[in-house]
């Protein structure tokens, strides 16, 4: 319906067609952000946490 109403309100300046537009684009935008939240976001490497084997510390007295 926006993209119908905003491709008609072209021809007329009084329309007010940027306004049609930019809920297009924020759909589109929307869309785009959901759809990519909802397939995992941004994936970060796997980081693997080196610690040393409990027979390798050494515990330092005061």
């Amino acid at each position: 319906m926006q993209l119908a109403n905003g491709t008609f309100a072209m021809g007329d300046v009084s329309a007010g067609g940027v306004a049609w537009w930019a809920h297009i684009g924020g759909f589109v935008a929307g869309f785009i952000i959901a759809w990519f939240l909802r397939n995992g976001g941004a994936t970060r490497p796997q980081v693997t946490v080196l610690r040393p084997a409990s027979e390798q510390r050494i515990y330092y007295r005061r």
